[in-house]
């Protein structure tokens, strides 16, 4: 792969499910150019997607890859190279690279192999990568029912993004397209929500709500567009000046007929070391990652500009007031 493929050109379609906060992704593997969906996932590593012979349960829009067909498919995998905690890896009684990883209470389990896997974008030419370890499905217990697998874009070895590029890992904020819900420390979760509450004042019932995943969420009894019409902008504020400008769409989610819930809960619900970026507030923002610097940055859309294109993004909605984190 080193040397015949140009990182930087490799283009996709990336799809937001308009009933799930995930991202999907549509690829196409081995020799015969299998369509799969995945859902992308900056906060995991591993590429998967669920192979011939499967267990498990199946409602997708594509077929599940069968190895046997893909004359470029190769399971002679280097467990030492690419395995690491949470991708538990060895060899089985063949020879072949069997793992397993964890997910929501669930699992994923096969054999970790090479084949090559195709980009195709609405709108430039496809992108091939040869020979990139992918994870062989066979067994899954997880609720990931709508795709054919994850595309895992970590910093670790063994993801895709790795695999392009090697680059070295730093702690900070985790970007994770696989969680709806993001994550603050206290000190900033506590100076947004003080924020948040003398916005509201009085005028509103506050309580917490506790969600799927036993999270505790900040909730408040009314309605978005009414309620929270003059919400102003809210700002994150990053290393080396890099910020993130969220309106009330990303802060909060209309979770009923009368109940809106912020997006953000203390990290210390999880004992995360470190804040989380979910999907929500994600939403609405082109994201740029420098994999080489270890940059990031973040740009709100113009919704109204691509609402030919993004009927489901909502209207862009930007207050001159900022609160600043």
């Amino acid at each position: 792969m080193e040397g015949e493929f140009d990182a930087s050109k490799a283009r996709t379609r990336v799809i937001s499910h308009p009933l799930v906060p995930v991202f999907l992704v549509h690829l196409q593997m081995g020799e015969k150019r299998v369509d799969q969906v995945v859902i992308m996932n900056t906060g995991s590593s591993l590429f998967w997607v669920q192979c011939e012979p499967f267990s498990g349960m199946v409602n997708t829009l594509y077929t599940t890859f069968n190895p046997s067909t893909s004359g470029s498919y190769d399971a002679e995998v280097d467990c030492d190279r690419f395995c690491a905690y949470p991708v538990r890896c060895q060899k089985d009684f063949d020879d072949f690279r069997s793992y397993e990883v964890a997910y929501l209470g669930g699992y994923v389990g096969g054999l970790l192999a090479y084949d090559d896997i195709v980009f195709k974008p609405f709108y430039d030419d496809e992108s091939i990568i040869s020979d990139v370890v992918f994870g062989c499905t066979h067994n899954e217990t997880t609720p990931f029912d709508i795709a054919n697998g994850v595309l895992g874009l970590g910093a670790t070895e063994l993801s895709l993004v790795s695999q392009l590029r090697r680059s070295d890992h730093k702690d900070g904020a985790l970007i994770d397209t696989g969680s709806s819900v993001s994550f603050l420390q206290d000190i900033a979760y506590n100076k947004l929500v003080g924020k948040i509450a003398e916005f509201v004042g009085t005028s509103l019932e506050i309580g917490y709500i506790t969600s799927s995943g036993n999270i505790s969420r900040l909730c408040f009894k009314g309605h978005l567009h009414r309620d929270f019409e003059e919400f102003p902008i809210v700002t994150f504020h990053f290393e080396h000046g890099t910020t993130m400008r969220l309106d009330k769409g990303n802060i909060f989610t209309q979770s009923g007929q009368n109940l809106v819930c912020l997006n953000v809960v203390d990290a210390s619900q999880e004992s995360l070391g470190s804040s989380l970026i979910g999907v929500n507030l994600q939403q609405f923002h082109y994201v740029s990652y420098d994999i080489l610097n270890k940059e990031i940055g973040f740009m709100m859309m113009d919704c109204r500009a691509l609402r030919q294109v993004c009927l489901s993004c909502g209207e862009s909605y930007l207050p001159e007031d900022e609160l600043l984190m």
